[in-house]
């Protein structure tokens, strides 16, 4: 399949998740809708309580970050169809509860407070911890865009690239910089030098009356636009 803009083999995560524990006796990753995202979601059998949280860590380290599931759902059966295969469509949706977020830690600097802000209005996901994972928060290479140009309205520059590369809000806000432009509103007193066309306005004999000043101009219409004039 195709998502967040990298092609993924579903088999390889299902593989990973399996290699997790014994207890887990099957695994399956699909794709799910959730609040209007594309989302991959782990449904998984086991034989014991599975730490969901821990799992997301352990993948972590076994799957790019692109392929990082955002939900886990334990079924006590996989459904099938009636010739024995896995019944996607029967897979069950998923819901807020189901995503694996990290324990909530504030945004402590004003980059991270900037950043946990616009992820939460992108994302549609609140609180966000700065502790939190961007795909696992459903994020994707659209999101992004709108991240950044969101920053850039709030005075902040950061790269797209880094976004994918340092997925960890914490790590991602050491890379936005201040992008503000101060200007000088204050009043402009004293004297100024006149410009050459302030220059020949007031010294030029052909002017007769320097209380108004006319400039003509020539205006050519062109016929395959509007026709002949």
């Amino acid at each position: 399949v195709k998502i967040r803009g990298h092609r993924i083999e579903l088999g390889e995560i299902d593989s990973q998740v399996l290699s997790y524990s014994d207890a887990i006796k099957h695994a399956v990753t699909d794709v799910k809708d959730h609040e209007g995202d594309k989302s991959l979601v782990v449904y998984y059998v086991s034989d014991s309580v599975i730490d969901k949280q821990k799992l997301s860590h352990y993948l972590e380290n076994k799957l790019p970050a692109y392929m990082l599931p955002g939900f886990y759902v334990e079924l006590e059966s996989l459904p099938l169809t009636s010739n024995g295969k896995i019944d996607r469509k029967s897979l069950p949706a998923v819901s807020s509860e189901d995503l694996i977020k990290s324990e909530y830690v504030a945004p402590a600097t004003a980059e991270e407070k900037v950043l946990v802000e616009v992820c939460e209005q992108v994302l549609k996901h609140s609180p966000i911890s700065i502790r939190d994972n961007y795909y696992n928060l459903g994020g994707d290479s659209i999101k992004s865009i709108q991240i950044v140009s969101r920053l850039r309205q709030r005075g902040y520059t950061l790269k797209v690239d880094y976004i994918f590369q340092y997925p960890v809000l914490e790590e991602l806000a050491r890379y936005m910089t201040t992008d503000v432009v101060l200007i000088d509103q204050s009043a402009v007193t004293g004297s100024s030098v006149l410009t050459p066309i302030q220059r020949y306005f007031f010294e030029s004999d052909d002017l007769v009356d320097k209380n108004y000043y006319n400039q003509s101009v020539i205006l050519k219409s062109d016929e395959r636009l509007f026709g002949s004039v």
